[in-house]
């Protein structure tokens, strides 16, 4: 985000520890991103490893 914006942190602000914003951490790795993929997963049953953005979208798009 903050590249997009460099007025912006460069820290996520959803996290109770902040971290280095990152897609990965945007969309895999972050608190809400955990809660959110968790969430969907249990509703689906569709589980497995979360390790980068384009395996789990893939992993997602053919299930």
């Amino acid at each position: 985000m903050a590249r997009w914006n460099p007025n912006t942190s460069q820290f996520c602000s959803c996290c109770v520890v902040p971290v280095r914003e990152t897609i990965e951490h945007l969309f895999l790795k972050g608190e809400m991103a955990i809660s959110v993929w968790d969430y969907f997963s249990n509703a689906t049953g569709i589980i497995g490893p979360r390790i980068q953005v384009k395996q789990t979208m893939t992993k997602w798009w053919n299930a």
